[in-house]
C-alpha cells in the first residue's frame, strides 16, 4: 500500500528568486512512510514525454521560450521524432524501457548560416571594400589561405589586404530573433556567442559597432590571439567550456563571451575595429561556426505533483536520483536536415520550486554533464542526485511539488550557454532515503 506522509514544519532558502527546497525535519522513516514503498518505483509514472500528448506534454518549454508561448522566435525547439520504421526516426533505448518516444532537444542557432554551409554569403555581411577584406566560402587550402576550413563542407575566409580591412554582420538582419533594442519588459538583451577560428597571422579582433570608420565607438571588444601562428590548430572561442577530446584549443587570452544589446547602441558584429587599427590586426585565416543565444533559461519543464495516482506521495529529505536517456543528434551536420544546426556539448537537470514555471532562474539548482563527443551512435544512461531536497507538504495533493528542469548546456554561466541539440528519452525519477 502507497502510505503518504504527514505535514511536518519546513525550512526555505531563497536563491536568485527561486526557493530551494531543504528539509529541516520530517525524517524518510516519520510516521506512515514506508521506504519499501518507495523502492525501484518511478516517480514520474505516465509523466513521461509525451505521455499526455506527441508534443512533448507534460513537458513543455519554459514560457516565452516558443512563439506559441510569447516569444519572438523558438528560442528552445522540443519535438517528438518519427516512430520507429518511419523515415528520421532513432530507435528508443532498448532493454528496461522499451517503446519509448523520443524527443529533439535543441538550443537552436540565432546566428543565421552560422556554419558557412550555403552557396553564398548571406547580404547582412558587409565589407569595407571587397578587394580590402577579401571574403570568401574556403573549402580548401589556396594560395591566399593555406588553412583547411573547420567543419562541414565550408568556412569564412577572411585575407585582409590591410589592417584597415573590415567584415561585419549586421545583427538585426542576421540573428534570427532581430537583434531587438529591448524586451517586452523592457530589459536590456544579452546573448552569448560562440566561434572556431584558424589564424595565419599574428591576432584578430571582435568589435560589437557601427560599422563607420574612423567613429571609434565600439561598445564591446574583444581580442583574440592563435598560441602559435599559422599552425592550422582549431581555436574555440570562449573555449573554456571545451569539452576534452573535440581536438580544439581554447581561445586566448580569455574573454567574456557575452554581448549586450542596449537601446540606441551600434548592432554590427565586426572583424576588426573602427577605430584606428594596428598594423598586426590584419587577418588571415578561417572561421566558422557562429553561434548567438540569449543569455536567459533554456528549460524544458516538468510540474512534479505532491500526489500522483500509481506512485507514493512525495517526501522530503533522503536523495532523489533523475534518469534521462541522451544521445547525440544524427541530423547534425546532415547538408539537408542540419543546417546550421551543432551538437549539444552539456546538459543540465535540477529540481527546483518557484511561483511559477516563468519565475525560474537561470541555473535554477541544476548541475550540467558533459556530453560524449562522439557516444557511437548509441544512447547514454545519466544520472543525477539532489540531495536536501524539501517537499511541501501542506499543499494540496495535485499541487505542484517542485518544477523537474532539463536544459542543453547550462544557463548559469554563459560560457556553457550554447546552441546545440540532443535526443532524449524515458526520464525516470526516484527517491531513497
Amino acid at each position: 500500500m502507497y502510505r503518504s506522509s504527514s505535514p511536518a514544519p519546513l525550512t526555505v532558502a531563497l536563491a536568485a528568486g527561486a526557493v530551494l527546497l531543504i528539509l529541516s525535519s520530517c525524517p524518510w522513516d516519520s510516521p506512515g512512510t514506508d521506504w519499501s514503498d518507495f523502492r525501484d518505483v518511478n516517480l514520474l509514472v505516465n509523466q513521461s514525454f509525451g505521455s499526455q500528448d506527441p508534443d512533448g506534454s507534460p513537458w513543455v518549454p519554459m514560457p516565452g521560450l516558443t512563439v506559441e508561448t510569447g516569444g519572438a522566435v523558438d528560442f528552445l525547439r522540443w519535438e517528438r521524432l518519427p516512430d520507429p520504421g518511419d523515415p528520421g526516426a532513432v530507435a528508443p533505448p532498448g532493454g528496461a524501457v522499451p517503446d519509448e518516444a523520443v524527443y529533439r532537444l535543441e538550443v537552436p542557432n540565432l546566428f543565421q548560416n552560422g556554419d558557412f554551409e550555403e552557396d553564398s554569403l548571406p547580404g547582412w555581411w558587409s565589407a569595407t571594400g571587397a578587394a580590402a577584406a577579401n571574403p570568401s566560402l574556403v573549402d580548401e587550402p589556396s594560395d591566399r589561405i593555406s588553412l583547411d576550413p573547420i567543419g562541414g563542407v565550408r568556412s569564412l575566409g577572411l585575407n585582409f589586404d590591410g589592417a584597415a580591412a573590415r567584415y561585419a554582420a549586421n545583427l538585426e538582419e542576421a540573428l534570427t530573433d532581430g537583434f531587438p533594442q529591448d524586451v517586452p519588459q523592457g530589459e536590456d538583451v544579452s546573448y552569448a556567442f560562440h566561434l572556431d577560428y584558424r589564424l595565419e597571422s599574428d591576432q584578430f579582433r571582435l568589435e560589437l559597432n557601427n560599422n563607420a570608420p574612423g567613429t571609434n565607438d565600439p561598445l564591446q571588444e574583444w581580442l583574440l590571439q592563435p598560441q602559435t601562428p599559422g599552425d592550422n590548430l582549431i581555436y574555440s572561442f570562449p573555449g573554456n567550456s571545451l569539452t576534452g577530446d573535440d581536438g580544439k584549443e581554447i581561445a586566448r587570452p580569455a574573454n567574456s563571451n557575452t554581448l549586450n544589446r542596449i537601446a540606441g547602441t551600434p548592432q554590427y558584429f565586426s572583424f576588426n575595429s573602427v577605430s584606428t587599427p594596428l598594423d598586426q590586426d590584419r587577418i588571415q585565416g578561417v572561421f566558422d561556426n557562429i553561434r548567438f543565444v540569449r543569455e536567459q533559461p533554456h528549460y524544458l519543464v516538468l510540474e512534479v505533483p505532491y500526489s500522483q495516482e500509481g506512485r507514493p506521495d512525495l517526501v522530503g529529505e533522503g536523495s532523489f536520483r533523475f534518469h534521462l536517456y541522451v544521445r547525440k543528434d544524427p541530423t547534425v551536420n546532415d547538408p539537408v536536415d542540419g543546417r546550421n544546426r551543432f551538437p549539444a556539448r552539456f546538459i543540465s537537470a535540477g529540481l527546483v520550486q518557484a511561483a511559477s514555471a516563468a519565475a525560474l532562474p537561470a541555473g535554477a539548482a541544476a548541475e550540467k554533464k558533459e556530453l560524449p563527443v562522439d557516444d557511437g551512435d548509441g544512447w547514454e544512461l545519466l544520472e543525477w542526485t539532489f540531495s536536501g531536497v524539501n517537499v511541501p507538504f501542506q499543499v494540496q495533493p495535485g499541487e505542484t511539488a517542485f518544477f523537474l528542469v532539463v536544459e542543453p548546456g547550462y544557463s548559469g554561466d554563459p560560457r556553457y550557454l550554447d546552441a546545440g541539440s540532443v535526443l532524449v528519452a524515458a526520464p525516470r525519477l526516484y527517491w531513497s532515503p
